[in-house]
């Protein structure tokens, strides 16, 4: 079994400290993480396996997305409920 779970904090904010017009950079999400190390063999579709934790140090909310794994479909997502 293999996929990836991706997390993305948002904005990153922008503006201006009165001498500079760069906008600030958005930092990726840190210490991404599943709440349960195991999954039951066989168990049914739909089975709540684990919560994605992740830290953001701007602050940003975070979105979770797959990342491509070939075992993606298998799985479903419901804000950070895996």
């Amino acid at each position: 079994m293999a996929f990836a779970i991706a997390g993305c904090g948002g904005g990153g904010g922008g503006g201006s400290d009165g001498g500079s017009s760069s906008p600030a950079v958005n930092q990726a999400p840190t210490d991404i993480s599943l709440s349960n190390s195991a999954i039951t063999e066989n168990s049914t579709a739909g089975s709540f396996i684990g919560t994605i934790l992740a830290t953001d140090s701007d602050s940003d909310n975070i979105t979770y997305s797959f990342g491509g794994g070939v075992d993606d479909n298998n799985f479903t997502l419901d804000e950070n409920n895996l």
